[in-house]
């Protein structure tokens, strides 16, 4: 313990209990919550907010309903350029949010599927749950609270990625996390 200055872990109460419990016996030892899994917190109770939560849960039915049907895969792809809408990413909660970016990214191009051609003369388009599907995709009040939600957390996920990715000094962290706040408070 005598070159031991700092201890980093999650913010699970019996790692901050034990932080304590060092700090008090060790007075040269500082307990540090890690700065990524705090930002993922926050990201996550940002989520719980319940219009958030209804707005994921909503981009979640479309893109797990086009992951599930080949067919409608491949249309997607085929009309996005080949790409994917789904972005997996540090933690779930992150993923959420980068999810509702990238849908927001080709909103028009998801729009233009389901009211073309190709989807037409699909078996789906003929379905209840490839209309529901569509209907979903051409709902504007969607995508308005898509954007908005994207605004409001693009900048805690722009300094999880940050903090994540690398080893920055305190100053740093707290100033990236200050530009986040003024971001967020203009959104």
């Amino acid at each position: 313990m005598a070159n031991v200055v700092q201890v980093i872990t999650d913010n699970a109460s019996n790692y901050v209990l034990a932080g304590k419990l060092l700090e008090e016996n060790h007075r040269t030892i500082f307990f540090t919550p890690c700065a990524a899994h705090c930002i993922d917190l926050m990201l996550e109770d940002i989520g719980k907010l319940d219009w958030v939560k209804n707005t994921v849960d909503h981009a979640k039915s479309k893109t797990k309903f086009i992951y599930n049907h080949s067919s409608i895969l491949s249309l997607m792809r085929k009309h996005i350029g080949g790409r994917d809408i789904i972005r997996p990413t540090i933690t779930r909660f992150a993923t959420h949010f980068l999810t509702l970016q990238s849908l927001l990214s080709q909103h028009r191009n998801l729009q233009k599927i389901f009211s073309g051609e190709e989807w037409s003369q699909s078996q789906w388009s003929r379905k209840l749950e490839g209309k529901e599907l569509k209907k979903k995709v051409n709902e504007e009040i969607f995508w308005r609270k898509a954007v908005e939600i994207v605004k409001l957390a693009e900048p805690l996920v722009k300094v999880l990625w940050l903090v994540d990715g690398e080893r920055l000094a305190v100053g740093f962290i707290y100033k990236a996390m200050d530009q986040a706040k003024e971001q967020i408070k203009r959104a």
